[in-house]
């Protein structure tokens, strides 16, 4: 299958698995946990740094061998494993723990953008390159687009459900909001809150699984101009 639409179909998957489900964990952590805006913030940091360790490794790791098919393989089954635990999450569940989730999907993340679209450099001519890039980028985002609205719609259908006998006054569910509530009634609303999310990161977990094949048929062009030559 052609390098272009394997990391194309790759990226769309990557992007809507990502981007559709992070979106939702700062309301799950302002409502369920009560935290802060700006600590809710902060507890995504392992996620990037997760990112920033793998995507340097990677892109070491191609400099130096000219090969990368590998990469978005181990890449997707961090990112499904990573889905996994966040699925599993509670009002309860520990920060430790949140972080390894967040910190797992953040090196899939690292092993996937940046290596895909280095596949397709890589395999493109160079007149076109430019558009390819820019297609593979395009199709990473309107994935995430499209997961982010789907995501939003389901989420909203199951709180709207789950939560049908609980009167919480007028307004939107946030930080403030809850604030006022009993401590017995946020508990519940915690709840509620992750087991509406709870759908979200299994689906986000089969789409990481979508991506580990799409992976496995991922042709490995081997890269030009790469360090390993240079040392040469």
């Amino acid at each position: 299958m052609n390098v272009f639409w394997v990391t194309s179909a790759i990226g769309f998957i990557a992007g809507a698995a990502m981007f559709g489900s992070i979106t939702f964990l700062p309301i799950f952590l302002q409502i369920a946990q009560g935290a802060s805006p700006t600590e809710s913030g902060l507890m995504l940091i392992p996620m990037t740094a997760g990112i920033l360790a793998t995507s340097t490794v990677s892109g070491r790791y191609m400099g130096r061998t000219g090969r990368y098919r590998w990469l978005p393989i181990f890449g997707t089954c961090f990112l499904t494993a990573g889905m996994l635990l966040l699925s599993r999450i509670e009002p309860t569940t520990s920060v430790p723990m949140f972080s390894v989730s967040l910190a797992l999907v953040g090196l899939g993340m690292g092993c996937i953008f940046p290596v895909v679209t280095t596949a397709v450099q890589n395999a493109v001519p160079r007149e076109v390159l430019g558009t390819a890039t820019a297609a593979g980028l395009l199709f990473r985002q309107v994935g995430g687009s499209l997961a982010v609205a789907a995501f939003g719609a389901l989420f909203a259908a199951r709180l709207a459900t789950q939560m049908g006998g609980i009167e919480l006054g007028s307004g939107e569910i946030g930080p403030q909001m809850m604030a006022g509530v009993p401590e017995e009634m946020r508990a519940t609303v915690g709840l509620q809150v992750a087991d509406a999310l709870r759908p979200i990161f299994w689906i986000a977990a089969a789409l990481g699984a979508l991506g580990f094949l799409f992976s496995l048929l991922l042709e490995e062009v081997p890269l030009v101009n790469r360090m390993v030559s240079a040392r040469e």
